[in-house]
């Protein structure tokens, strides 16, 4: 063998010797990654952060003018390879925006990748393999922003690194303008995120049932004092689409967005004692607007006045039944739990404020209600075609043969009574409207020099002003009581009927709820209990 030969055969054993080294340089630096005394993996990262905790006031709408450092007790969590979620805690760098954050684990790799999210009410999914935001438990300060303002930041190997002042910011930031004297607040977060090793997501919280804004994606604040004029409450919320003209329908014949609205009550007390309240909904897309901050004003109108639910008056009766165009509302039992007074008035012989179908605010005059002035209006195709924005839920009252499908909006977004007077409330079902007017004595009487209907079961009465109702620069029939049930049965442009709905009426002789009205013109509404029961 030549001497160039065996300096050539030297030379590869010695690199292969060189890279086994660094092999097992590499493989030893794993192996003796630090280890805790239960034997696991001590995972150290690093972290800056911008956005998280201390927010100074800002101009509206602005996203500049967050800023924050780490503190102590400081955690967030993340999801390892995809398949199970660990939390990392602070151990140094309090008070600056850059720290270092450990996490025990197993079974993490130079290869391992992170998905880390910011928010310390970010909690851990039943199946362990994912993380949920949820909007909820929040308590409307500036402090407790650091628990919903979101931020997903990615990571990868042994030494993570997460960078959250450019991760992905999941919430966007309300600045709610309240009038003096608020206690209570009630709003509905409409979806919570789900964070994956793949992707965000949105996951709502009244799921099937888009339409009903009493059950899961309810929320509440009870404040510690009444708010003062002008002060400030903050919400987090998930910046999604919350426009009401979204279109939900490939052929875009339908529209409306069910699933997703920010509906706030403001209360005077918490809602079994509030005697006053006012109802707001944000109707807009705030789709890519995560990180930022605005304002939503509702300090100026006025709160309108509320029955506590103790007020309600009970109505009982039996066998009940109502069919209008081959759909059918029949209950055999009814309690129905009436308001004292209208939407809008303070005592009963007031006839509060006159409403258009599915609009949540009152007009002032008979003027007012047009369809050109009708805020529910929708043209999807031009011209002529119109379709109902509001693409109402089609339930039954009661789960059985009897009852074919109705679409209603009743605890919905859409429902002023509940908009305004918090979950507790609803507009009438028409079968409960039908029971009021025609299983009951009905006397005409005056109450504080208004002429209306005094309605009597046993001991329990209730009195209607006559109302009548608003159409395009008219009042006709002011010697009747009539106003809006929640219920109506056709929603698009080819059903007769498809931009109308029902409403109650009765005078002291007759009765009923047979008459259907077009959305825009203008009724009065006399809320019931949303305990109010059907069977």
């Amino acid at each position: 063998m030549s001497n160039t030969k065996k300096r050539f055969i030297m030379k590869k054993v010695i690199a292969l010797l060189a890279l086994s080294a660094i092999i097992f340089s590499c493989s030893k630096q794993e192996e003796q990654l630090e280890v805790n005394e239960d034997g696991k993996q001590i995972i150290t990262a690093t972290v800056n952060v911008a956005t998280k905790v201390a927010y100074s006031e800002n101009t509206p709408g602005g996203g500049a003018g967050l800023g924050s450092v780490w503190e102590e007790g400081d955690s967030f969590k993340a999801i390892q390879d995809g398949a199970k979620v660990v939390t990392f805690n602070l151990v140094s760098g309090a008070g600056s925006t850059s720290a270092t954050f450990q996490a025990t684990t197993e079974g993490a790799t130079s290869s391992t990748a992170w998905v880390a999210v910011l928010g310390n009410g970010a909690r851990t999914s039943a199946s362990g393999d994912h993380i949920e935001c949820p909007y909820k438990l929040q308590s409307g300060t500036l402090a407790g922003l650091s628990n919903f303002n979101y931020v997903k930041a990615n990571g990868s190997g042994l030494t993570p690194n997460f960078d959250f002042e450019n991760g992905e910011k999941l919430s966007y930031i309300m600045r709610i303008k309240m009038p003096a004297g608020i206690k209570y607040i009630e709003f509905t977060p409409s979806a919570w995120g789900k964070v994956t090793a793949g992707e965000v997501t949105n996951v709502w919280y009244n799921g099937s049932d888009q339409n009903d804004y009493t059950v899961d994606n309810f929320a509440s604040i009870t404040l510690d004092s009444p708010t003062t004029e002008g002060q400030i409450i903050y919400l987090a919320i998930p910046p999604i689409n919350y426009d009401r003209n979204l279109s939900t329908y490939a052929s875009g014949e339908q529209n409306g967005n069910l699933k997703a609205a920010i509906v706030i009550t403001i209360m005077n007390d918490v809602s079994a004692n509030a005697t006053k309240s006012l109802g707001a909904i944000l109707e807009t897309d705030m789709t890519g607007k995560g990180g930022l901050i605005g304002t939503f004003d509702m300090s100026t109108k006025p709160l309108l006045d509320r029955p506590k639910p103790s007020d309600a008056v009970t109505f009982n009766t039996t066998n009940v039944s109502v069919e209008y165009s081959g759909r059918k509302q029949a209950a055999s039992n009814l309690s129905t739990h009436w308001a004292p007074f209208n939407l809008g008035a303070s005592k009963s012989s007031e006839k509060g404020g006159y409403y258009s179908y599915g609009e949540s605010f009152s007009k002032a005059t008979p003027a007012d209600f047009t369809f050109v002035k009708y805020t529910m209006r929708h043209n999807p195709k031009g011209g002529t075609f119109r379709d109902d924005v509001m693409t109402p839920v089609a339930t039954k009252v009661v789960n059985n043969a009897d009852n074919g499908e109705w679409y209603t909006v009743a605890s919905s977004r859409y429902d002023a009574a509940r908009v305004n007077w918090g979950k507790d409330w609803r507009m009438p079902r028409i079968v409960e409207a039908l029971g009021l007017a025609t299983k009951f004595t009905k006397t005409q009487t005056n109450v504080d020099g208004q002429a209306g209907i005094k309605v009597t079961y046993n001991t329990n009465e209730l009195f209607f002003p006559f109302s009548g109702y608003y159409k395009e620069g008219t009042a006709s029939d002011q010697d009747y009581v009539e106003f809006w049930t929640a219920d109506k049965i056709n929603r698009t442009y080819n059903e007769a009927g498809w931009n109308q709905a029902y409403c109650g009426w009765f005078n002291a002789g007759s009765g009923g709820t047979g008459m259907r009205v077009n959305h825009y013109y203008g009724l009065v509404i006399r809320p019931v209990l949303a305990s109010s029961v059907i069977e």
